[in-house]
């Protein structure tokens, strides 16, 4: 399944935004930004890659909470039947996975949640 292009609705750890994914290309590399109105710098950029038979997505976002800040995302891509509200289209894709943010985290916990969904014709 490729990786859809576009303007996901994306949760991470309850703050929502968008994952805009301007690009994957041949090599699996992949490129565009991350946006939310809960972060420190309102978007930012995103350089990842898609690995197209097992379905995941490796990204980096850095400056989303902090000028220092890098958050490591990794999601696994799968239709889905639910959606999240907003979303609209005949087909609905979801990624859903972890991120490891290493400078906002405590001595407990570095893994957070997120997930984003893409509506199709």
């Amino acid at each position: 399944m490729p990786l859809p292009i576009g303007d996901w609705r994306i949760n991470s750890s309850g703050v929502l935004g968008t994952l805009s994914i301007a690009k994957a290309d041949t090599a699996g590399n992949v490129f565009g930004t991350l946006s939310s109105s809960g972060f420190k710098t309102p978007s930012v950029a995103v350089l990842g890659f898609w690995d197209e038979l097992t379905a995941k997505l490796t990204f980096m976002a850095s400056g989303a909470v902090s000028a220092n800040n890098t958050r490591t995302y990794t999601g696994f891509l799968f239709p889905d039947k639910h959606r999240m509200p907003g979303i609209e289209g005949g087909s609905v894709s979801t990624l859903v996975g972890f991120y490891e943010d290493f400078t906002s985290a405590t001595t407990d916990r570095i893994a957070f949640g997120w997930y984003a969904q893409i509506g199709q014709a």
